[in-house]
């Protein structure tokens, strides 16, 4: 049975950094307010993070994580900070909004979709390749974190040799994804990956420098223990002491969660362990262990190792989530007239608008309209995405809430029309100063 996180029902998930260990109902017991019987602490020693069933950070012990960028670790979050949101309501993947076309190799399956999920297939010959990606690039949220969550089927994946292997996570993928040796799946992610022996990582890669966090086929043990150190020796990165083999739940024939919080300094990975309850795993508190590139879609793929095999490895998709653990903005680019005119473009790229305006200087009545274009179209018919009147010497404007912005999947050009809304007309009595905020 399917499980899916109440994502927007977060409470503080901690509070932790320098004071002594959140939650604490006397010195030598972390309260976890996560349903889940208190573990004893015994004070100076490192403890296992935990979460409750929706991936809430519960309790943890003083320095386990460096959240010293003033204080804030992942914290609450509401709908306004959810990026994409995608439950594949239809049959039809959103492409428009949410996913570039999905895209494969040799006898790799591209995504193909159904009512509530959508699904990769690797394929079975050398070189064959499934892959999906957002259409958006997650920018870094430091001090808060972008926060990823999955419910996906892996299982026939894991436990054997399948001579295939997944990825998922935010993940810049490569143009031509393998498993035939380490850094051949991704140049830059914070990520899950199976491998073709059948073990499930948390990895990052780094210009194709692929970095593992922690295997999560072997046994972690009640305390932290450290995976990874740098060129001082200095531990950066852990296994978080679940008391578990964090694979095992995803190995049998359910859907399963996966979490990534994630910025660029640090980031928590977390399965979904016995119960339904989320368990941390795997975490890195340096940004040595992180990827060259912060800024990064989100990604699935499945691909064939060295050589063919008998049964291609899938990853069914059943849901998405991207949100903000802050409540600021991504980062805007405001781009603006230098001179009266008729037309600008906003952004060459897809992106989000989040708000225009213009000032009609000129003497005729006309229309604001911004497209789904890299250029300004020609006069005559046009389909713009927004269309508002503008009167002589007026101004109009558009604004969208936070975290319900108009995506546009190709670019986005602004025009002054004297004519609208499907009719494009440009004339010198239609101009003035037209700005745009987008990102």
């Amino acid at each position: 049975m399917r499980r899916y996180a109440a994502l927007f029902l977060f409470a503080t998930l901690l509070a932790l950094w320098p004071s002594t260990p959140s939650r604490t109902q006397d010195a030598g017991t972390v309260v976890q307010t996560c349903g889940i019987s208190p573990t004893p602490y015994t004070g100076g020693g490192p403890r296992s993070l935990t979460m409750d069933l929706d991936g809430h950070l519960c309790a943890t012990a003083q320095g386990v994580l460096p959240f010293t960028n003033g204080g804030e670790g992942p914290s609450s979050f509401n709908t306004s900070s959810a990026e994409l949101i995608e439950g594949f309501p239809t049959s039809t993947l959103n492409t428009i909004n949410n996913w570039q076309a999905p895209t494969a190799n040799g006898t790799g399956v591209a995504a193909t979709n159904a009512a509530t999920q959508t699904t990769l297939s690797s394929g079975t010959t050398t070189t064959s390749w499934s892959k999906l990606t957002s259409i958006k690039t997650f920018t870094e949220d430091n001090p808060g974190y972008m926060f990823f969550q999955t419910n996906i089927n892996i299982q026939p994946n894991l436990g054997a040799t399948s001579g295939g292997c997944v990825l998922f996570g935010y993940a810049t993928l490569a143009a031509s994804p393998t498993c035939s040796a380490p850094g051949n799946f991704a140049v830059n992610c914070v990520c899950f990956e199976t491998t073709t022996d059948g073990r499930l990582l948390a990895v990052v890669y780094a210009t194709s420098s692929r970095l593992t966090i922690v295997d999560l086929s072997l046994l972690q043990g009640a305390a932290r223990a450290v995976t990874q150190t740098n060129g001082a020796g200095q531990p950066i990165a852990f296994s978080a002491g679940c008391q578990c083999v964090p694979q095992v739940i995803m190995q049998n024939s359910g859907a399963h969660r996966a979490l990534i919080y994630f910025r660029g300094d640090n980031a928590i990975f977390a399965l979904e362990g016995p119960n339904g309850v989320t368990i941390p795993i795997a975490y890195f508190v340096s940004g040595a262990a992180g990827p060259d590139i912060n800024a990064l879609p989100v990604s699935f793929a499945a691909a064939v190792g060295p050589a063919t095999i008998g049964t291609a490895v899938t990853i069914q998709v059943n849901q998405v989530t991207v949100a903000r653990t802050s409540a600021r903005l991504g980062s805007l680019t405001p781009v603006v007239s230098a001179a009266s005119e008729s037309s600008h473009v906003f952004k060459t790229s897809p992106g989000q608008l989040i708000a225009a305006y213009a000032t009609n200087t000129g003497g005729t009545a006309g229309f604001l309209m911004i497209y789904n274009s890299t250029t300004v179209p020609a006069d005559g018919a046009v389909t713009p995405l927004d269309c508002v009147p503008i009167g002589v010497g007026g101004t109009v404007s558009l604004a969208y809430q936070p975290g319900g912005f108009k995506h546009y999947n190709v670019g986005m050009t602004a025009s002054l029309s004297s004519t609208g809304c499907f009719t494009k007309t440009t004339i010198a009595g239609v101009a003035g100063f037209i700005s745009g905020s987008v990102q």
